[in-house]
């Protein structure tokens, strides 16, 4: 009978102890094969921004075009045949009165025996005529200027030799103009002139004859 009693004791304090353990066990779950990759952080790099800039270093999108003297319009070329008309309409316009008169051209001492007398017109060509008179005699009686010299020898009378240009017409655009140019018998410069004058009036020139 008292073995039986302990036996009883011994198969109570079992249970108690199986119902102890079993309310303070936690199961261990099996672990995961997933792996956790770690997250990698790109380092952060400023942009440059135009507008970071100081003033005085923001240039323009594109620089201003420049442009030196050589890049100015060409004009007309003072020789051009229009220039020289347009020169003359000037002369005639403002000289009116200056033109409408005789012109003394001066007078030259030379000993040549003869002198070579050369006229062109040296402004705009434009259908001038001129009369040739030389010590009061019809030397050449309708010469028509134009760009290039021509002329005639004159023989020269001891003292006084006097020639004269009357200008017949003014051209399409007036004055009657012309250049003179008078040479010795060696071929050199003696005299060198112009005129501008209206139709009827002369230019005159004296060679002297020593």
């Amino acid at each position: 009978m008292r073995n039986f009693g302990y036996i009883l004791l011994l198969s109570g304090f079992g249970a108690f102890a199986q119902n102890d353990i079993g309310k303070k066990f936690k199961p261990i779950l099996p672990g995961s094969n997933t792996t956790t990759t770690p997250t990698t952080v790109s380092p952060t790099l400023p942009t440059p921004s135009l507008f970071d800039k100081k003033p005085e270093e923001v240039k323009p999108l594109m620089e201003p075009e420049r442009k030196g003297i050589m890049d100015q319009p060409q004009f007309v070329n003072a020789g051009t045949p229009y220039l020289k008309k347009l020169n003359k309409d000037n002369a005639l316009s403002e000289n009116q009165q200056a033109i409408r008169k005789d012109q003394y051209l001066g007078d030259i001492k030379t000993t040549s025996g003869t002198v070579n007398i050369m006229y062109r017109d040296h402004e705009f060509v434009d259908g001038d005529e001129i009369r040739i008179y030389a010590n009061g005699i019809i030397a050449r009686s309708n010469v028509t200027l134009d760009s290039d010299f021509q002329g005639f020898e004159l023989p020269l009378n001891p003292g006084f030799n006097t020639i004269e240009f009357e200008a017949l017409n003014q051209g399409s655009s007036g004055p009657n103009t012309a250049q003179l140019v008078v040479y010795n018998d060696k071929g050199e410069v003696i005299s060198a002139n112009s005129w501008n004058l209206a139709t009827g009036f002369k230019a005159t020139i004296i060679v002297i004859k020593q």
